[in-house]
């Protein structure tokens, strides 16, 4: 940015020092006189913004001003109360966005505050002694500058200390979500609310006393639920999260990819970039970053952290069959700030809407099982809350409607995949990419992608059923060796029952040729019905994640039969819904439908 022009800068100076009545009420904020001089203080002369027929009077300029203490071309202003006449705003403005205010070079604490005058009053007291500090602030009154809306802005820091104020709040709540570890703030004790009131009272402590009595800050999510962030130092058990649709903590996790859209340099150009935000289940919507480390640490030994300090094995990535909308994330972020309408309906009219539109795509002539692969489907959106999961099998002869079975699960489920015949490795891979459903069609080949005995798939089918039992290390092209996940639902389709090993990890959905003239119920779900039917399926589950878990956990006590284990995610699902479903979805599960050739539990 260029040097402000001396002339100009040279005339609101000289305005401001004739005009007592201003000068009075700097004085009388705390400021002194060489603290006006270097800041570069004046008064700006009369001017009508554009396209307004008011004039502003004597609001007080402020530059940017450089490390080196120099006077920069791009002016905010503040309103000076009984000086400023019509200011353009009750606080400060400025033209163009909203830039970050900086005084001081130092790169180790960062003394921020939405309040400009609390912020000089801060220079002023400690820049002589905090030599090692960075002051920041904005030249517009409650807009965020653009760089202040990336974590890696704030990451270089090794504390980042807020000044309690007036809009203090509005700023937490701003950079809280983009930091990995806590805030401090500097709250003002009795009967002081801010800062400059103390320096009024001449009861500003040294920069060491001030750094000391800083408190780390409670933060607030976007659901309005309080989290604390005390951060202690020492050594811990490292225990990373996969973030690609995990869940930690009664929060469940859905990686995006975003194109992020701001304005860089004096110059006002819009620069666009993609990155992988992360939906939590309360709304917040997350990065994710490399925290600070030592000098010198290898790469692979950096800890990765989510903006909410969650740590994490790898950056998210959005999966490559993600069946979230943009549109419907933006509606579900905006109704956990509470501000738009409940993003889904009820979990019993979604399962009426999954019931019904299954009849439009296959014909079974038991009524339950349409229940039981209704629930399934619910269950794919919330599957990372489970520690074991069915695996849904469509098995009958050849032509009676699998792989449309198939196709209408995989149509409406999580982050689906349909596919053919997979060796093992080639699933798993595929597995770690998506974290969603992955539908296998046609499943009754030989060999390595047969499902009968030891075979490499009917392994990892049998393994992957269950969280506890579904990771495995992975060469990749490069020779490295990595841990991959495989856990999540699966749905098989199939001319004949597999072993009795793996058919104890199955649910079954037994089709049937549709009877001769008979047609089956005309669908009316268009794709735009069936993406948003989806979305509602979607938004309930991270809604619901917390409640989920925690009658998951009541009804798996004292579970010791694998027909039990596996069924117990459809059962907790089906305790959301009515009555009549949950009588219907129990007679699924007792009924003929299921294809244990074994009562072993091996």
């Amino acid at each position: 940015m260029k040097p402000a022009g001396r002339e100009n800068l040279g005339r609101q100076k000289s305005a401001l020092r004739r005009d007592r009545h201003a000068m009075d009420a700097l004085l009388a904020m705390g400021l002194h006189g060489a603290t006006i001089d270097q800041l570069h203080l004046g008064l700006k002369q009369p001017y009508a913004p554009r396209g307004g027929e008011i004039e502003i009077c004597k609001a007080l300029s402020y530059p940017l001003i450089s490390e080196r203490g120099e006077a920069l071309g791009r002016y905010a202003y503040l309103n000076l109360p009984g000086v400023t006449t019509n200011p353009q705003h009750p606080r400060s403005w400025g033209p163009g966005p909203s830039l970050e205010y900086r005084l001081g070079s130092g790169s180790r604490y960062a003394v921020v505050s939405a309040d400009i005058v609390d912020l000089w009053l801060a220079w002023q007291s400690y820049s002589t002694t905090a030599t090692d500090a960075v002051f920041i602030s904005l030249t517009a009154w409650g807009e965020w500058p653009a760089e202040w809306q990336t974590p890696v802005h704030w990451s270089g820091y090794d504390e980042v200390i807020a000044l309690s104020g007036q809009g203090s709040e509005a700023l937490l709540s701003q950079i809280a979500p983009l930091m990995a570890r806590e805030i401090l703030r500097a709250a003002c004790p009795p009967p002081f609310s801010t800062f400059g009131e103390m320096v009024c009272a001449g009861q500003v402590p040294k920069w060491s006393g001030f750094r000391e009595a800083c408190t780390p800050t409670i933060l607030r999510t976007q659901s309005g639920e309080d989290e604390h962030r005390y951060m202690e130092l020492g050594m811990f058990q490292a225990e990373p999260i996969d973030v690609s649709g995990g869940y930690c903590e009664g929060h469940l996790y859905y990686p995006v990819s975003v194109e992020l859209r701001a304005v860089e340099g004096s110059g006002g150009s819009v620069v666009h970039r993609y990155r992988t935000m992360v939906v939590r289940s309360d709304g917040a919507m997350l990065a994710a970053d490399l925290l600070p480390a030592p000098r010198g640490t290898a790469s692979g030994m950096r800890v990765l952290a989510l903006s909410d300090g969650t740590r994490i094995r790898g950056l998210p990535a959005a999966s490559s069959s993600g069946t979230w909308s943009f549109e419907g994330i933006d509606r579900f972020v905006t109704w956990r700030k509470r501000a738009g309408p409940k993003p889904f309906r009820e979990l019993s009219v979604l399962l009426r809407d999954l019931d019904a539109y299954l009849r439009t795509k296959v014909w079974i002539d038991n009524a339950t099982i349409y229940a039981g692969v209704a629930a399934f489907i619910a269950m794919t959106f919330v599957h990372q809350v489970f520690d074991a999961l069915p695996i849904l099998l469509a098995l009958g002869p050849a032509g009676t409607g699998k792989s449309e079975a198939g196709e209408a699960v995989s149509r409406l489920s999580f982050n689906s995949v349909l596919a053919g015949q997979l060796r093992a490795a080639s699933m798993i891979r595929l597995l770690d990419q998506t974290h969603g459903l992955l539908v296998l069609d046609d499943m009754d080949g030989v060999g390595a992608a047969s499902l009968e005995g030891d075979g490499e798939i009917a392994m990892a089918l049998k393994q992957g059923y269950k969280r506890s039992t579904s990771r495995k290390p992975v060469a990749d092209r490069g020779g490295r060796v990595r841990m991959v996940d495989f856990f999540g639902p699966k749905m098989v389709t199939r001319t004949k029952c597999p072993g009795a090993v793996l058919g104890s990890r199955m649910l079954a959905v037994p089709t049937q040729a549709l009877p001769e003239g008979s047609l089956l119920p005309s669908t009316r779900y268009d794709e735009a019905a069936l993406d948003r039917l989806r979305d509602e399926l979607h938004a309930w589950g991270m809604a619901n994640a917390c409640e989920i878990r925690s009658r998951y956990e009541s009804k798996r006590m004292g579970i010791d039969k694998r027909e039990d284990e596996i069924a117990c995610p459809l059962r907790t699902l089906a305790s959301f819904a009515d009555d009549d479903f949950e009588k219907c979805l129990e007679r699924y599960l007792a009924g003929a439908a299921r294809t244990h050739l074994s009562t072993t539990n091996d």
